[in-house]
């Protein structure tokens, strides 16, 4: 069987086995939960295990789902969301990105030639980034910055201030950009006392506004942007 294949049979699996009024069911379940904690069950697929082991409900298996939770590292920041970095529909994904306004994606950001400019572009974005990268970016958008893309707040000898997006930087002076201008604001540094990194115009959250399927579709859509 192919690994799409593969895939495509887990989540309806999963999915029918979440909703089936029979014990079978659960006694199905709490055998893939086991190989699930034993890191036998595919990645594409674990998001739909947990979900399916969540409604099902039963202590049996809210036993093995706290036994899953608690093999998730406290020193990674990406820890819950792991599940959603693989098994996308990345066609969802696209619809996702254009249309899910809390989020509001296609506002900032171009795909396939279309979108906002205020971040960086998602063409061909998966051959520059791996799917961790493409899904911290959602999750922790100030972990990473795009080249072009860095906020600045430049502190001038004479008092004043300058900010914007860092585009050019060489030995003697900065540039930087404001989001719909085409003007440049060019800055010696020879004038510069002191200077603090700005929050990413991406809000921290985004991630809270969307199912962790959401998010994996979303997650898919961009690693297929190649």
């Amino acid at each position: 069987m192919r690994m799409m294949d593969y895939l495509q049979f887990g989540h309806r699996m999963a999915d029918c086995l979440a909703y089936l009024f029979n014990p079978k069911a659960d006694e199905a379940l709490e055998q893939w939960m086991d190989r699930l904690n034993a890191g036998k069950v595919p990645a594409g697929v674990r998001l739909d295990l947990l979900e399916a082991a969540a409604k099902r409900g039963t202590p049996a298996l809210k036993e093995k789902l706290k036994a899953f939770e608690a093999t998730r590292s406290q020193d990674d920041p990406l820890a819950v969301w792991r599940e959603c970095l693989e098994g996308g529909d990345a066609k969802n994904g696209l619809v996702l990105f254009r249309e899910k306004d809390e989020v509001g994606c296609y506002r900032c950001h171009k795909a396939a030639g279309n979108g906002g400019d205020v971040g960086p572009s998602m063409d061909k974005i998966a051959s520059k980034h791996d799917r961790e990268y493409l899904l911290r970016s959602i999750v922790m958008p100030n972990a990473d910055y795009a080249p072009g893309f860095e906020t600045v707040l430049l502190k001038l000898a004479d008092g004043s201030v300058a900010a914007g997006m860092l585009t050019k930087e060489d030995a003697s002076q900065v540039e930087l950009s404001t989001p719909g201008s085409t003007q440049k604001q060019v800055v010696a540094k020879s004038k510069i006392t002191g200077r603090d990194r700005l929050p990413s115009p991406m809000p921290e959250g985004l991630a809270q506004l969307l199912t962790k399927r959401e998010l994996r579709d979303i997650v898919a859509f961009l690693a297929s942007q190649k």
